[in-house]
């Protein structure tokens, strides 16, 4: 469930494309856990409509000497059914963003080694697919 969502706004695609995509950041609850995230709405390319997701976390590593991690998770609806995955740093929008403050970039490599993880944040994705706006951006709806 979405706890607190900051006002959309519009920032500059981070491909240099040009355009500026709606973006809005917050907080959810999913397990009884409270984790921020981010979210950009991008319509172009061959990818057509997709969402990013960055969810911030606590520690992934004990001992890494960050302030905790954050996972991308990318959605889009194709042929009528939502589909999410887990995407590498190097490959998020959002790396630019939080590359440099002191947080872990968790690898998709890195999710599915962890027993359970892979599942959490299907669920996270999912929870922040369903805020309106996002899935009107998503099925191509005006909200």
């Amino acid at each position: 469930m979405i706890l607190v969502r900051n006002a959309t706004a519009k920032q500059p695609c981070p491909c240099g494309c040009g355009q500026r995509l709606d973006a809005f950041e917050g907080e959810a609850e999913i397990r009884g856990q409270r984790l921020s995230f981010a979210v950009q709405m991008r319509d172009h390319g061959e990818d057509g409509r997709v969402a990013w997701l960055a969810v911030l976390t606590g520690p992934w590593l004990a001992g890494d000497g960050t302030d905790g991690a954050w996972v991308t998770l990318r959605a889009r609806v194709h042929e009528g059914s939502l589909q999410t995955r887990t995407v590498d740093p190097e490959s998020s929008p959002f790396r630019e963003v939080l590359g440099p403050r002191p947080l872990h970039a968790i690898s998709s490599g890195d999710v599915l080694a962890r027993p359970g993880a892979r599942d959490y944040f299907a669920e996270m994705a999912l929870t922040l697919c369903r805020e309106p706006e996002i899935y009107a951006f998503l099925v191509g709806r005006a909200e």
